[in-house]
């Protein structure tokens, strides 16, 4: 928030209160230049051999931002469901669409999948097979994604099994011992 119109929301005794005078202030849910700014921007979002992740993440904030704009306009449950499958489905195709060439075979598979793939689940199978190739080609993964990395507890800028050739005993800056596992499990 630019710091010229705090003063105008700094006194209201809850968030909620504050965030719902911003939207009635700020927007009405029916700037259609917003929306077709944020549809275009999808249109022409692609991965351009830059990061997988970066794309995919890319790509989900701008579609959040559109479903905020242009909610479900179904009411019938199975109404919900039929819109929400469809809009999974279109997504599908644009993610698939803006990768870079070399995911092709896997961009293929992905389209042959029975029942067809939720974007989460088409964003695993593509991310799986650019690590495969990256390992291949490279012989070894050095740009482990740093969710991976979190997600098991290792630390950046501490030594792994595949840069010292064995387990390190401990993490000289603190004396904690440090839990290494493998770069195979890491990413498998």
């Amino acid at each position: 928030m630019d710091i010229s119109l705090i003063g105008n929301f700094i006194r209201f005794p809850t968030a909620k209160m504050v965030w719902d005078s911003i939207a009635t202030t700020y927007f009405d849910g029916s700037d259609t230049s917003q929306v077709y700014d944020l549809r275009r921007r999808v249109t022409f979002l692609r991965q351009f051999g830059g990061s997988l992740e970066k794309y995919y993440n890319d790509l989900q904030g701008l579609w959040r931002e559109i479903d905020f704009c242009r909610p479900n306009p179904m009411e019938c449950a199975v109404d919900i469901q039929w819109y929400n499958t469809l809009l999974q489905e279109e997504r599908v195709y644009i993610f698939l669409d803006g990768l870079d060439d070399r995911l092709d075979k896997i961009r293929a598979d992905v389209l042959q999948m029975h029942p067809f793939p939720t974007i989460e689940q088409a964003y695993t199978h593509v991310r799986r097979e650019a690590i495969r190739q990256r390992v291949m080609i490279t012989g070894n993964n050095t740009e482990t994604p740093g969710a991976v990395l979190a997600s098991k507890g290792v630390k950046t800028g501490q030594p792994t099994p595949s840069s010292t050739g064995s387990l390190p005993a401990s993490n000289e800056k603190s004396g904690e011992l440090l839990q290494a596992t493998w770069l195979s499990r890491l990413v498998a």
